[in-house]
């Protein structure tokens, strides 16, 4: 375990790759605390980036390309309130494909469709209407990267994942099965 977390700043550009994760990190947190869709998503593009940019540095094709593909879609979901080509229902089936064709042609081993898998699952269900539908879809896609992040050595892209799934899940007890509770006893 010791050799494992060695390995992770083991060189300079491991040391590079493990800070712009932790930065993308920080930029996830950002984003979610915006208040308009529109800022939201302006820090998503950044953090895909970042993403991206923490890919290459650890010399991960699949984690770049995915990411790499996440850059366009949040690029075009900014759009969609200004530009008529970008509210096309095309997209989400176009950014499903391009995440699955080029995810799984720089898969390195069976390992790498997790986060193809993971992230096709992720961005379905950022297409949905109900919050406990997007948390429920977001949750095995974060499952599938954390898996993928510790055994590529992306220790800023496990921490984000763990910080993730936490959230998703106390979301959902003190949001979605709290709320049900409360409509049970009003329907009683």
């Amino acid at each position: 375990m010791k050799e494992y977390f060695l390995s992770l700043f083991a060189s300079p550009l491991m040391c590079a790759a493990q800070a712009v994760g932790f930065c993308a990190m920080a930029t996830a947190i950002i984003s979610y605390a915006q208040k308009s869709r529109h800022n939201i998503l302006k820090w998503q593009i950044v953090l895909c980036i970042l993403w991206t940019l923490h890919f290459i540095l650890l010399k991960n094709p699949t984690g770049a390309v995915i990411n790499g593909v996440q850059i366009a879609k949040s690029a075009v979901f900014f759009l969609k309130d200004s530009r008529k080509w970008a509210q096309r229902k095309l997209w989400l089936p176009v950014f499903l494909i391009l995440t699955a064709a080029l995810g799984l042609i720089t898969c390195e081993s069976p390992l790498g469709i997790l986060p193809v898998a993971g992230t096709c699952i992720a961005s379905a269900g950022q297409w949905m209407k109900k919050p406990l539908t997007i948390r429920l879809l977001t949750l095995p896609g974060s499952v599938s990267w954390l898996i993928y992040d510790l055994v590529n050595k992306s220790f800023a892209g496990a921490c984000n994942e763990v910080f993730v799934i936490t959230t998703i899940i106390i979301a959902i007890i003190t949001i979605d099965m709290k709320g049900k509770t409360k409509n049970e006893s009003i329907a009683d």
